[in-house]
């Protein structure tokens, strides 16, 4: 029985040390309530991890540190591996004011073999306040890991001014030179572009104009609080968030209330004035339907006393023949009902100075093509969630952490929708469809190229 016990002990002890040697660095990051947050953490040992954490808040950029302890298949998440992080302290904040929101919280990364020291599964985040709701747990934002194993990697893949101050012995020690990175990530990890940010080509060959048409049934009994917040957080992404590219110029017209017939929509797309580098983007919110005789795999967008097919307003955008059009709808793709509300989820919104130019240029300045997108497929309801659309608020979550600053996302438009319908079906997957089916499975068709 010694022996076992010997044995038993020499086991865990080699377990360890080899998820402490495989596992010494990991960089993650994860958007919640619409902020993104940034994390480092540096594995000393599985009880003494520094951690790391930037975000912006408020429009001011602040850094926070935290400690964390490495649980390996902990009793309340059996197959997975995460990192407890505590409460963390505001160190640094540009305006001097160390307040922050940086709760504690768990990293889950799921279906880890120790053996393998790998993770095969999800990587989501969860508040340490929130995991004993049902509700909350059911609708956790994914965070995308990457792990480290050697200095050298860890110091050729993160900028240590992110997340250390410069007196700091830690700033020091990432700042040592590398040669080579050999990063691992699990395999729901979004794609990576690792073309360098100041590689993008962010000069226009002309002045480029974003021409955003909204459309929302804010009159609706049931979800007319829901698009109006979808609209302020459409209008809010663009002339907010993507206007931190000053090569760039924002015309938004709303169509909304009593205003949304189709020959309003009409009068104000065709009034545009569009050049030929022009971007025009239609996005409407509301209900929608699909009849049995429409031979459209699209949804038609319900207006005051008319509709719309988003084909239609497609075709609508691209008789400007602008260097890009897109069209976005929210809205359900079934035979007419009411958008069905699930669980509420705060929705904040925060400032344009984190996000990078040269990635939003890639998006609006060096893209050309024209695209249709809708959020759920044929037969399948659009929910809203609390006051907030789930597509769109997903969208906007993907078009936060694909252009903010030190991003890793691929910059594509097919990587940024990609990322919302996976998003916005995995919030609702419980919710059963009137054909059996769960969730909401958003696509796109059409095609966009990048110079």
């Amino acid at each position: 029985m010694y022996k076992y016990r010997i044995a038993i002990f020499v086991f865990l002890s080699l377990l360890m040390c080899k998820i402490s040697s495989a596992q010494q660095y990991m960089k993650f990051s994860w958007t919640e309530e619409n902020i993104s947050y940034f994390g480092f953490a540096y594995l000393i040992d599985s009880d003494n991890v520094v951690v790391r954490i930037n975000s912006m808040q408020n429009g001011v950029l602040k850094l926070a540190d935290a400690k964390a302890k490495l649980k390996v298949r902990p009793p309340y998440a059996p197959k997975s591996l995460v990192l407890d992080i505590s409460m963390a302290k505001v160190i640094y904040s540009k305006d001097g004011n160390k307040t922050g929101r940086f709760p504690s919280f768990k990293v889950y990364q799921d279906d880890y073999d120790p053996v393998k020291a790998k993770a095969s599964g999800r990587s989501y985040v969860a508040l340490a306040t929130k995991i004993d709701k049902r509700k909350y747990m059911a609708n956790l934002p994914d965070v995308n890991v990457y792990t480290y194993s050697r200095l050298a990697d860890a110091q050729n893949s993160i900028n240590p001014a992110a997340y250390f101050l410069k007196d700091e012995a830690y700033f020091k020690l990432f700042s040592k030179p590398s040669t080579s990175v050999s990063a691992t990530a699990p395999a729901t990890t979004p794609a990576i572009n690792n073309t360098p940010t100041s590689n993008i080509n962010t000069q226009p060959s002309g002045p480029v104009t974003v021409h955003l048409v909204l459309l929302g049934d804010t009159k609706d009994i049931s979800i007319g609080a829901s698009v109006k917040n979808d609209l302020n957080n459409m209008r809010s992404l663009f002339q907010n968030t993507m206007g931190v590219n000053k090569n760039i110029r924002f015309n938004i017209k709303e169509i909304s209330g009593d205003k949304l017939t189709a020959l309003e929509v009409q009068n104000t797309v065709k009034s545009l004035s569009v050049g030929a580098n022009d971007v025009v983007i239609v996005y409407y919110s509301g209900h929608g339907t699909n009849p049995l005789n429409s031979n459209s795999k699209f949804p038609t967008a319900a207006l005051i006393k008319s509709s719309y097919r988003l084909e239609d307003l497609s075709s609508l955008a691209d008789s400007h023949k602008p260097r890009l059009s897109i069209v976005i709808g929210d809205l359900c793709n079934s035979v007419s009902r009411a958008t069905s509300p699930v669980a509420a989820q705060a929705f904040t919104r925060s400032a344009a100075p984190q996000y990078d130019p040269a990635r939003v240029a890639k998006l609006l300045i060096n893209a050309k093509g024209k695209l249709i997108s809708t959020s759920s497929k044929y037969d399948e309801y659009s929910y809203s969630m609390g006051n907030n659309g789930v597509f769109t608020e997903a969208f906007v979550g993907a078009m936060n952490a694909t252009v903010v600053n030190q991003s890793s996302l691929a910059i594509t438009w097919d990587a940024v929708l990609t990322r919302s319908y996976q998003d916005a079906l995995y919030r609702t997957r419980n919710i059963v469809n009137k054909t059996g089916t769960k969730g909401q499975n958003g696509f796109y068709g059409g095609n966009v190229t990048y110079n």
